[in-house]
């Protein structure tokens, strides 16, 4: 299945109980909005908006900004039309909401530039980092900035222990090295079991493996289940990185 098509069905799938399993997503939502002090932006850009959660956080923050909430999955993006429209009848006319994906670049048709372009938990989703963020980077005003948060390099370290033990690949998708961070933390969660820990990826579109993964078949997959609730009592660490780029930042 080619990788976009992947993203998008198992995003669209979700949309409807990502909010229900999204508690990291929304805690890390949170903290990237708390580190965002722009004054008075008028344009404000959303890439990968998900359901809203850090939407109707950058909406209370500004509430007179013309704001352009984007997502690669039209089911996400309509289930957080639905609920910023209704959540903010005032500024709905301040809204727009289309489908975009920074890897294929900004949209030829849109000129606009951007005093303030926001990204939680969507970035790690690019192929080609670099390039995307150079995209996104290109619709900055001149004084505009970038704000992100994703996953770091020591996300879900106990599962990836795990599989290594037991020899076998895992999909997970790290992003490089990345230019502007600013903060780093790590949460542990305790999921209770393996199979809930993977269940709340599904649940929130969060299972789509790196380009060329193959699968572990049902044995291999029991068998690292197993282990690592054996090993770590399957409680899993979140390593979440926060960034910000202005429009002359380095990017290589």
């Amino acid at each position: 299945m080619n990788d976009e098509i992947g993203i998008k069905r198992r995003f669209g799938k979700s949309a409807k109980t990502y909010d229900n399993y999204a508690e990291i997503q929304n805690q890390v939502a949170l903290t990237l909005n708390n580190q965002i002090n722009k004054s008075a932006p008028e344009n404000i850009l959303e890439i990968g908006c998900g359901t809203g959660l850090l939407s109707t956080e950058i909406v209370k923050k500004y509430p007179d900004a013309n704001y352009t909430f984007t997502d690669i999955s039209k089911a996400m993006l309509g289930t957080a039309e639905q609920k910023l429209c209704k959540q903010f009848p005032k500024q709905k006319a301040q809204f727009t909401f289309k489908i975009l994906n920074p890897e294929k670049g900004m949209s030829p048709n849109d000129q606009e530039k951007y005093d303030l372009i926001i990204s939680s938990m969507a970035i790690h989703w690019f192929n080609d980092m670099l390039n995307s963020l150079k995209s996104i980077q290109s619709a900055l005003t001149q004084t505009g900035t970038f704000h992100y948060s994703t996953i770091g390099p020591n996300c879900f370290k106990e599962w990836r222990e795990t599989l290594n033990a037991l020899n076998f690949e895992n999909g997970l998708r790290i992003p490089p090295g990345l230019p502007g961070i600013i903060e780093n933390e790590t949460i542990p969660v305790s999921y209770g079991s393996a199979k809930d820990f993977l269940k709340g990826l599904k649940l929130t579109g969060a299972h789509s493996p790196k380009p060329g993964y193959t699968p572990l078949s049902s044995p291999q997959l029991k068998l690292a289940m197993k282990k690592l609730e054996e090993t770590h009592s399957a409680t899993l660490s979140w390593h979440i990185i926060y960034g910000q780029l202005s429009s002359t930042t380095s990017i290589k």
